[in-house]
C-alpha cells in the first residue's frame, strides 16, 4: 500500500499579484511570505501527525529576463520544494491548468487524502476541486488564501480555509508585518491603525 499524501499546490503569480493588491504595489523580497516556516508548518504543523508524506508544490510563470532565478533554486534545492516553472512569453504562460493537471492525477493515483491549494481563483479552480470532490467524497481539501481575496473558494462548505496570515510556527508568522487588510473579524479588541498607502491628495500647491 502506498504512503498516503497531503499534496500542497501554490499559485505563485496570483499570490503576488494578491499581495500585491493589498499593499498597494508590486511586493519586494521583504513583503512576501517565508518559503521556509511556510514549509515548515506543512511539514510539522497540525496535519503532520497523520505521518502522511508531504509533496509541496509551487507553479509559476518565468519571463525571460525574470530575476527570480535565484529563488527559484532556493525553494526547490534548499527548502525542498519542487517547482514547476513554464515560460511566459507574449504575455502567454498561464499555469492554472498545469495545476489543475496535477492534482487531478494525483488524486487519480489513489494516495493523496488531502489537497492545500495556496490560490484565490474561485473562476479556475472551484470547478475542478469541488468535481474531485465529489469523486472523492474521503478527500479534504483546504484553501490557503487571504479569505477576504476569493469569496468563492473560501465560501464554498465542501472546503476548508485557512488564512495566510494564520500560518505561524512557534510564534513565528508568514509575513514580517502586519498586512494593512481591512477585515473587521481580523481586528483586534484593542483595535488598530490603518495608515494611508498612497497621498490621493495632491498637497504641493
Amino acid at each position: 500500500m502506498s504512503e498516503k499524501c497531503v499534496l500542497f499546490l501554490l499559485d505563485a503569480p496570483n499570490i503576488d499579484g494578491v499581495l500585491g493588491r493589498i499593499i498597494g504595489r508590486p511586493p519586494k523580497q521583504e513583503d512576501r511570505p517565508d518559503w521556509k516556516l511556510l514549509y515548515e508548518w506543512l511539514a510539522t504543523g497540525p496535519r503532520a501527525y497523520r505521518g502522511e508524506f508531504l509533496e509541496a508544490c509551487i507553479f509559476l510563470n518565468l519571463s525571460p529576463t525574470s530575476s527570480a532565478l535565484r529563488w527559484v533554486e532556493y525553494l526547490f534545492k534548499d527548502i525542498g520544494y519542487n517547482v514547476f516553472t513554464k515560460p511566459k512569453l507574449n504575455g502567454e504562460g498561464d499555469i492554472d491548468d498545469d495545476i489543475i493537471q496535477h492534482f487531478q492525477a494525483r488524486v487519480q493515483e489513489g494516495d493523496v487524502t488531502e489537497i492545500i491549494l495556496a490560490s484565490h481563483d474561485g473562476s479556475a479552480f472551484h470547478g475542478p476541486l469541488l468535481e474531485l470532490k465529489k469523486q472523492h467524497p474521503n478527500l479534504t481539501i483546504t484553501i490557503l488564501c487571504f479569505e477576504e481575496k476569493s469569496s468563492l473558494l473560501v465560501n464554498e462548505p465542501q472546503f476548508e480555509h485557512i488564512d495566510l496570515e494564520d500560518v505561524a510556527v512557534n510564534g513565528k508568522t508568514l509575513f514580517s508585518y502586519s498586512l494593512p487588510r481591512f477585515v473587521l473579524s481580523r481586528i483586534p479588541p484593542e483595535g488598530r491603525w490603518y495608515r494611508p498607502i498612497h497621498t490621493q491628495i495632491d498637497t504641493s500647491t
